[in-house]
């Protein structure tokens, strides 16, 4: 879902008429903030199938660590390619680590 919402919202503009583009962009938005409002889940899931339960909180605090990490360099970098190229290879950067998180977590293995 990430790499068409980030699809979306660099190249709607390109795409679509003024009108079609914004309602595009409408829908990246909404469906963007449903993906982020994933986290609960992410963390029940982890109680659910984590092996001591003890880990759980020191999963969580690492995961948002690194998330925190990641955002920051994204961020300036995102802001480098703004500048140099614009906003749509921004977005264009979006898809490409939306597609290594999608490959990623494609070769996660769990035992049955």
């Amino acid at each position: 879902m990430l790499i068409f919402v980030c699809f979306g919202y660099g190249f709607s503009r390109r795409l679509f008429g003024e009108q079609t583009a914004l309602m595009v962009a409408g829908a990246c938005f909404i469906v963007d903030q449903l993906m982020m409002s994933v986290g609960m889940a992410r963390a029940t899931y982890l109680k659910k199938i984590a092996v001591q339960p003890d880990d759980v909180s020191q999963t969580l605090m690492m995961g948002v660590s690194i998330d925190h990490f990641f955002s920051i360099i994204v961020a300036a970098l995102g802001g480098i390619i703004w500048l140099h190229w614009g906003y749509e290879y921004v977005f264009l950067l979006g898809v490409a680590i939306a597609c290594v998180n999608l490959v990623s977590a494609s070769r996660v293995r769990l035992p049955r």
